[in-house]
């Protein structure tokens, strides 16, 4: 038996070609951290950027943040090639948390503009080592806060309260061995919460001046529950809330209860020593008509120093019945 091989002789099948990949441009770490610089010192930094693509790219520039700026040292991008955007912040201006975006700008037409992050803080030549002083006393009481200087001028300032928005509130400078610290003393003169700012010459040329801001809650002897009266309009008459009004001292006198303002009475009476109830019932026919939601304030006077008297905000919500449908 004869064999016969068949060999193909014809021309071999066409390579098959990849389609090269779209430009693309990223960044393996967007978001640097700097941690703390002392304000005027050099910030810069650098960030690797790439073209993830085989077709070329053109970096078309880098839109800057508020203290941030940045460039590209190299604008075109062959296929897969890499650059630096250059990124310099200014710490001159700005203390604090800082927080800044750059957008880098490219001709790609795929994942759009590239997004960078700076993040870190600048610590103040000159500053207090707290940023808000808080007071938390009781009404004829006094406290005492101690506040430090810190930055490299700390040693050099001297310090003078130029204005203070609180009449119990003294700030003395004293001289200590690295430089100066403010012995800041408030006695609680009124009742209740209130903020501000102390303004303090440095007697430097640069900064002129600090401002320290302060936060005062003074606690009076009298405590009202509830403290925000709610009445419900959509209940049955009659429509009332009882408070219990109660003070620490020993002497305490509630002498009137009186309301200001709305359709509101309020009735008086003691339970025992230092301790009242003020029965405050809504009046439906001294309320205007077709109104839902009605305000008012009840005054509370009496012989507390602190607080003679004292207003509490009244609320009702809902549809009041008719007055003549209200029982007798």
């Amino acid at each position: 038996m004869l064999l016969v091989g068949l060999v193909s002789c014809g021309r071999p099948a066409k390579e098959r070609t990849t389609e090269p990949s779209p430009a693309r441009l990223v960044c393996d770490a967007p978001s640097q951290a700097f941690g703390r610089l002392e304000q005027g010192a050099t910030l810069r930094r650098a960030f690797r950027v790439q073209n993830a693509g085989d077709l070329p790219l053109r970096v078309l520039g880098v839109e800057n943040s508020y203290a941030c700026s940045g460039r590209a040292r190299d604008e075109l991008l062959p296929g897969r090639g890499a650059t630096e955007i250059e990124v310099s912040c200014d710490t001159e201006s700005r203390t604090g948390a800082i927080r800044d975006t750059l957008r880098v700008r490219s001709s790609a037409n795929v994942g759009g503009d590239l997004t960078l992050e700076i993040k870190g803080e600048i610590a103040p030549r000159l500053g207090f080592d707290t940023p808000l002083v808080v007071f938390a006393t009781r009404f004829g009481e006094s406290e005492t806060r101690v506040v430090q200087l810190t930055g490299s001028l700390a040693a050099s300032a001297s310090l003078k309260l130029e204005s203070v928005e609180e009449s119990g509130l003294v700030a003395v400078p004293v001289a200590v061995a690295n430089g100066e610290r403010l012995e800041i003393t408030f006695r609680a003169r009124a009742v209740g919460s209130r903020a501000g700012s102390l303004r303090i010459l440095t007697g430097l040329p640069r900064p002129t001046e600090l401002t320290l801001p302060f936060a005062l809650n003074v606690e009076g002897n009298l405590r009202v529950e509830p403290t925000n009266p709610y009445f419900d309009l959509n209940r049955p008459a009659p429509i009332e809330q009882t408070l219990r009004v109660e003070s620490a001292r020993e002497d305490f006198k509630l002498r009137a209860a009186t309301v200001l303002e709305g359709p509101f009475e309020a009735r008086l009476e003691r339970l025992q020593p230092r301790v009242y109830s003020v029965l405050v019932r809504f009046v439906p026919a001294r309320a205007a008509p077709g109104v839902r939601g009605i305000s008012g304030r009840l005054s509370l006077e009496s012989n507390d120093p602190a607080e003679p008297r004292k207003e509490v905000p009244l609320f009702a919500l809902g549809h009041a019945e008719p007055a003549a449908s209200v029982a007798r």
